[in-house]
C-alpha cells in the first residue's frame, strides 16, 4: 500500500531515527549506491553492446526510461531486484507516485530538449 512508499527524505529520516544513522545517509550513501547499481546493470545489459542505440544517427537527443526495483540490506547495501524496460508510467492513485511521474516528465523534457542539457537540440530548432 501507499504507507510503504516513502520519499528519499522520509527514508533518510527513518534511517536516522530508527537506526541511528547520520541524517544525510540517504543523500550521501544510499542514493549514490542505488545509482551505481543501476548504472552497472544497464552497462551489462545486452542492448549496451549495440552502439546504434547508444549513438543514434540524428544529433537530436533521445532517451529511454527504465524502472528499477531496489532494496537495502541491514548494512545499507543495495540489491537490484528488477530492472524494467517498460515501467508503468500510467496515472497512479498514490500522491507520491503522481508527484514522481510529474517530476520524471519534467526531467525527461529537460534532458531531451533543453539546450543546457543537450546543445545539439538547440542547433536543430
Amino acid at each position: 500500500g501507499s504507507e510503504l512508499l516513502w520519499t528519499g527524505e522520509e527514508l533518510g529520516a527513518h534511517l536516522s531515527e530508527a537506526h541511528g544513522l547520520p541524517v544525510d545517509a540517504w543523500a550521501e550513501r544510499v542514493l549514490p549506491s542505488f545509482a551505481a547499481v543501476c548504472v552497472a546493470a544497464l552497462q551489462r545489459a545486452p542492448e549496451a553492446a549495440d552502439d546504434s542505440r547508444a549513438r543514434p544517427a540524428s544529433p537530436i537527443a533521445c532517451c529511454e526510461v527504465f524502472g528499477a526495483d531496489l532494496m537495502l540490506d541491514a548494512q545499507l547495501r543495495p540489491w537490484l531486484l528488477e530492472l524494467n524496460e517498460s515501467p508503468n508510467l500510467a496515472h497512479h492513485s498514490s500522491a507520491l507516485k503522481a508527484a514522481l511521474m510529474a517530476e520524471l516528465a519534467d526531467d525527461l523534457l529537460k534532458v531531451v530538449a533543453d539546450p543546457k542539457f543537450h546543445p545539439a537540440a538547440a542547433g536543430a530548432r
